[in-house]
C-alpha cells in the first residue's frame, strides 16, 4: 500500500473502516474510467491491503468510449472484471439505446404521454445498466463484508451534497442462507475537483484523451447530464450515434433537454458532420492509413481527384497565418495524397474540440508534412491548451477567492500529513482507551454474577431457604435467604430498607414477603468462596461483613 490519502469522509469513519480491513472485509471499486473513478482508486488502494480489493466495470456497449476498458487496465493495480445488463428475456442485449427504444414504446402501448429519456427523477441508465449488474456481481462473490465504493462527490450536485456517505445497503444485506453485510461507501465525497485531478497525478494515473479533447464528465457518450461541449466532443467522435440520438428525439416527439431539440442545444447539425470521424484515435489506425494511402492501388486508369476546400471557417484560419508567417500555405489543398489533405484539414477544423492527443499523431506519423501545414496544425494546438486552461481555471474556481486559494495549494503538504496523523493516533488512542474500559466492565459484570450465582449455593448449603428474584432483562439479580427467623437478601445492587418496607414487614412479623429482615450482602466483583460462607454468615447475624460492597 501507498501512504494513506486521507478524505474528510475517511477520517469521519475512521474506526469503521479500519474495523471493516480488520474483519476481513471486500471493497468492491466501481470503475467507470472516469477522473472520480480514479481518484476513487487512489484512495482505496491506500488504504486497504491489495487482496481484499476487487476493481469493477460496467460495460455500458456502444455508448461506451472507445477503449475505455484498455485505459483503466492501464490505470489499475488488480484484474479488471467487466459485468453487463442482465440481457431481456427474448435474448436481446440490455444496451441504453434499446432500453430508452422499450421505455418509449411501453409509454405508447399505455397511452401514456411521457419522455422517454432518462432524466434526474428517473435514471435508469445509472441503476439498470451499472448498479445492478454490478451489485449481482458482488451477490455472487463469497465476500461477507461487502462495501461497494463509489466515486460520488458532493460538489456535483446539490441532490448529491444530500448524499449520506456511509450507509448500509439493505436491499443486498442478508443473514439467512447467505450470510452479507453490504455497504455503501463514498471515500471522496469531500472532494473538490482540484483534488481529484491532484490524486491522479500523485498517484502516476494518466486521465483519458476525451478530458483531453475538452471534456467535463466522463460517461457514455452521449450522457443526459453531460455540458454541450461533451455532446459536441462525442458527436464529432461518433457522428453516427449522435444522428440516432436527433432521429430517436423526433420520432419520440420529446427533447432530452427538455427546451431545445439536440442540434439547437449542441449547435451542430449531422449534416455538418463528416461521417468518417475526425483525426486518428490510436497509432495502429494512423500506421494503417499511411500504409493504404502510400501503398494503395486503383482499378483501371486513376481518376483525377479535386482538391478538399477547406470550410469559410477554415480558410479564415488559414488567412491569419499567411499573415503572420508572410508566406502563401498552399500545402492544405496541395496534398499529392487526398486522403492525407482531408486528414490535415480535419486537423486544423476539429482541433479546438479534439486537442493536442489527435493533432500529435500527423506530426509524429507524418514526417514528411509540409511545414506550413505543421505550424498550423501546432499553432491550433497551442490555441486549444491556452483556451482549456482558461476554462480550467474558471470552472474551478468560479471567480471565488477561497476556491481560488484552495485550487493554488500544495496538495498534502508536509505540514497537513502530520496535523492528519496527529488526529489520526489521536483518534486510535481514544478508540483503544474506550475499548479497554469497555472489556473490563464487561469481565467485571461477568464475576459478579458468577459470584451471586455461588453466594446463593453457599446460602442453601448453610441450610438457608433461598428464593431468586429477576430484573427487567430476566436475569436473576436478588437472592432472598431465610432459616429460622432469619432473613436477608444477597444482590449485585443495593434496595434501601425504607419506611414504606418497614411498614409492610409488620405485618409479617418483621419481615417483608419475602422474609427480608432489611440485612443486604451486596456482590460486586470476584469473590472467594471461603468470604463468601463468612459474609453470609455474619450477614443472618446482622453483622457488618469486612470488605464487603
Amino acid at each position: 500500500m501507498t501512504a494513506p490519502i486521507y478524505t474528510k469522509t475517511i477520517l469521519d469513519n475512521l474506526s469503521t473502516v479500519e474495523q471493516w480491513i480488520a474483519d476481513g472485509a471486500t471493497f468492491f471499486v466501481g470503475h467507470s474510467g472516469g477522473k472520480d473513478s480514479q481518484a476513487l482508486y487512489a484512495v482505496i488502494k491506500s488504504w486497504v491491503p491489495a487482496d481484499q480489493i476487487v476493481v469493477v466495470h460496467a460495460d455500458l456497449g456502444d455508448v461506451e468510449w472507445d477503449g475505455i476498458q484498455d485505459h483503466i487496465k492501464a490505470n489499475i493495480q488488480h484484474p479488471l472484471n467487466v459485468v453487463e445488463a442482465t440481457p431481456y428475456k427474448d435474448g436481446t442485449p440490455k444496451t441504453l439505446l434499446e432500453r430508452i427504444d422499450r421505455n418509449h414504446r411501453r409509454l405508447v402501448a399505455a397511452g401514456r404521454n411521457v419522455n422517454p429519456w432518462p432524466d434526474n427523477n428517473n435514471r435508469f441508465c445509472t441503476g439498470e445498466l451499472k448498479t445492478d449488474p454490478i451489485w449481482k456481481y458482488i451477490r455472487h462473490h463469497p465476500a461477507k463484508i461487502a462495501i461497494n465504493c463509489v466515486g460520488i462527490r458532493a460538489e456535483e450536485s446539490t441532490r448529491r451534497s444530500k448524499a449520506n456517505p456511509l450507509k448500509i445497503n439493505k436491499k443486498n444485506t442478508c443473514s439467512d442462507r447467505v450470510q452479507r453485510a453490504a455497504f455503501d461507501f463514498y471515500p471522496i465525497f469531500d472532494l473538490f475537483e482540484i483534488d481529484v485531478w491532484n490524486i491522479i497525478a500523485a498517484d502516476g494515473q494518466k486521465r483519458h484523451h476525451a478530458y483531453d479533447d475538452g471534456n467535463d464528465r466522463l460517461s457514455c457518450k452521449f450522457c443526459v447530464f453531460g455540458s454541450p461541449g461533451d455532446w459536441q466532443n462525442a458527436a464529432r467522435h461518433d457522428p453516427a450515434l449522435y444522428a440516432w440520438y436527433v432521429e430517436a428525439e423526433k420520432r419520440y416527439g420529446f427533447t432530452i433537454k427538455q427546451d431545445k431539440p439536440i442540434e439547437e442545444w449542441v449547435g451542430i447539425r449531422v449534416e455538418d458532420l463528416d461521417p468518417t470521424p475526425p483525426g486518428l484515435t490510436t497509432d495502429a489506425e494512423v500506421a494503417q492509413l499511411d500504409n493504404d494511402t502510400s501503398t494503395g492501388e486503383t482499378d483501371g486508369e486513376e481518376e483525377a481527384q479535386e482538391p478538399v476546400q477547406p470550410a469559410p471557417a477554415e480558410q479564415g484560419a488559414e488567412d491569419d497565418h499567411r499573415q503572420q508567417e508572410g508566406e502563401e500555405d498552399e500545402g492544405l489543398r496541395r496534398r499529392s495524397t487526398p486522403a492525407l489533405t482531408k486528414i490535415a484539414l480535419l486537423a486544423v477544423a476539429y482541433a479546438p474540440s479534439h486537442g493536442g492527443k489527435k493533432l500529435r499523431h500527423f506530426i509524429d506519423f507524418y514526417p514528411d508534412l509540409s511545414e506550413a501545414e505543421a505550424v498550423a496544425v501546432r499553432a491550433q494546438r497551442n490555441r486549444i491548451d491556452r483556451l482549456r486552461a482558461k476554462r480550467y481555471r474558471r470552472r474551478c474556481n468560479n471567480g471565488d477567492p477561497l476556491l481560488l486559494a484552495r485550487s493554488s495549494r500544495p496538495f498534502r503538504t508536509p505540514t497537513a500529513i502530520a496535523a492528519a496523523a496527529a488526529e489520526t493516533q489521536a483518534r486510535r488512542d481514544r478508540i483503544e482507551r474506550d475499548l479497554e474500559r469497555s472489556r473490563r466492565a464487561e469481565q467485571h459484570a461477568v464475576d459478579t454474577r458468577k459470584t451471586l450465582l455461588a453466594a446463593a449455593r453457599t446460602a442453601r448449603s448453610l441450610g438457608f431457604k433461598v428464593r431468586s428474584s429477576s430484573n427487567h432483562s430476566g436475569r436473576v439479580s436478588s437472592y432472598y435467604c431465610t432459616r429460622d427467623g432469619q432473613g436477608f437478601r444477597i444482590s449485585d445492587h443495593e434496595i434501601p430498607w425504607t419506611a414504606q418496607r418497614q411498614s409492610n414487614a409488620q405485618f409479617h412479623g418483621g419481615r417483608d414477603f419475602n422474609g427480608y429482615h432489611g440485612d443486604q450482602l451486596i456482590i460486586d466483583g470476584h469473590h472467594t468462596a471461603t468470604w463468601l460462607r463468612r459474609a453470609i454468615t455474619l450477614t443472618a447475624a446482622g453483622r457488618a461483613v469486612p470488605g464487603a460492597a
